[in-house]
């Protein structure tokens, strides 16, 4: 049988009683020799991550741990740095990770002897990442996702997902995985929370969820997401029900779950030894559109489409009007658009065009907006525009972002009942006077979040 393991594929044995302990966990915890670090983590655009190489004999296999946005976890890394390459073990924690994204060898044999590690980047299918605590000292607040890192998209890399070609060998007291090398690494989307429930384990939870790209199509019907206990993920999901949505980034790991369920039922049917590759994802951050809002998950809904009854140009406006809110960006949680009356506000569903730009005092915001706006007033359905904003011309303060996601539902409901009235003195309602629009902003600078 290992003859017929191509050299494009990795050979991942592992020990039964490690996958029994370690299937339904979430976390790992360990006595880890580190024997090379980083010398400095990533730059944020590359994931923000630090690595550290080294072994673990609870492990038995190369390890690499990362450190998710290192730069801000000074402490750890202090940590990490004072013990690499003095073979004093530390303790760590964090999510095991089995995948052959950095797969080099033909095999992968959970025992064998493992030599010093002299790169911090060596061949390895087995990951302690993200890293969660370390000599004591806990960084679950670095589970966010790294700004300026851009990951693959959804649709790519769950289809790719999705298509991994394996075989599962049972032995006596292992069984091994072959498995393609160089998979993806990690992925942005949304996840839809099913109807299972969600599974509570000592270290954690598990949520089956449908996966979905950022505007709201669904890829994949049911994927087991792992949260870590008390981590920011696992605090935002943990209150969440069905068809509720987060806009998550994680990274997948082999399901070992679902490897022994196939391994301890393949005499019955021995297809399921060569089903696709079983995965899961660690859900390892919460993009910050979501940060004020994942409890209300009518701010990811559709915008409420039109009444029949209310005459074809009214349809057509709003159908005009959710067609601008669709094709607006804003990675970073920017609801962009009108705030118009006729539904709650929607998340923008193209996230890597939008800016946000914040004058340094914080005081005013300029936001990119295609939208219709009134001087600062709401403009009713059936009311015409007087002004065509750019990007460089609508602004508001930011309570007013912060109140419009607050307050979405109760504007609907003044804008049901009032029908085709306009609103009198709009502006009052969010606090905004009738001023000249803003044109200079020389002292603007970008950021990825709504200031305050």
């Amino acid at each position: 049988m290992r003859s017929a393991i191509s050299t494009s594929e990795i050979a991942i044995t592992l020990d039964e009683s490690f996958i029994d302990t370690y299937k339904d966990r979430a976390t790992i915890d360990v006595m880890f020799t580190v024997d090379k670090a980083g010398k400095r983590p990533h730059p944020a655009f590359l994931d923000g991550d630090l690595h550290v190489a080294g072994r673990a004999p609870g492990i038995g296999l190369p390890v690499v741990a990362e450190i998710k946005n290192a730069a801000s976890e000074r402490g750890a890394v202090g940590v990490i740095r004072s013990v690499a390459g003095t073979g004093s073990p530390v303790r760590l924690a964090g999510a095991w990770r089995l995948w052959p994204e950095h797969a080099g060898s033909a095999e992968e044999v959970q025992g064998a002897e493992v030599s010093v590690i002299e790169e911090t980047n060596p061949d390895h299918v087995f990951e302690i990442h993200p890293v969660t605590r370390i000599d004591g000292e806990n960084i679950l607040a670095s589970l966010r996702p790294p700004k300026g890192y851009s990951p693959p998209k959804a649709e790519i890399a769950f289809r790719s997902f999705e298509n991994i070609q394996c075989r599962i060998i049972p032995e006596d007291g292992t069984i091994t995985v072959v498995t393609p090398k160089g998979q993806i690494n990690d992925v942005e989307f949304l996840m839809e929370v099913g109807e299972d429930g969600q599974h509570v384990v000592e270290d954690g939870r598990f949520v089956n969820a449908a996966v979905l790209d950022l505007n709201g199509n669904r890829i994949v019907r049911k994927v087991r997401m792992v949260f870590i206990k008390d981590s920011p993920p696992e605090e935002m999901v943990k209150g969440l029900r069905r068809g509720h949505r987060l806009h998550v980034f994680g990274l997948p790991r082999i399901d070992l779950s679902t490897v022994a369920w196939r391994a301890r039922h393949s005499r019955d049917n021995p297809e399921l030894l060569k089903q696709d590759l079983p995965y899961e994802v660690v859900v390892v951050g919460v993009y910050e559109d979501q940060m004020t809002s994942a409890s209300r998950p009518t701010a990811m809904r559709e915008p409420t489409a039109p009444a029949a009854n209310k005459g074809s140009a009214e349809e057509a406006a709003g159908s005009h009007r959710r067609e601008l809110l669709d094709k607006q960006g804003g990675k970073h949680g920017v609801f962009g658009g009108c705030l118009p009356c006729e539904g709650v506000l929607k998340a923008t569903g193209s996230w890597g065009r939008g800016r946000l730009l914040v004058r340094r005092n914080a005081r005013q915001i300029t936001v990119n907006c295609h939208c219709p706006v009134d001087g600062g007033c709401l403009v009713s359905r059936g009311h015409q525009a007087r002004l065509l904003a750019r990007a460089h011309d609508a602004v508001i303060t930011p309570d007013v972002l912060r109140l419009a996601v607050e307050e979405g539902n109760r504007l609907y409901a003044a804008c049901t009942e009032n029908g085709h009235q306009q609103v009198a003195h709009g502006a009052a309602i969010f606090r905004i006077e009738h001023q000249p629009i803003g044109r200079g902003a020389s002292d603007a600078h970008p950021v990825n979040r709504l200031a305050g």
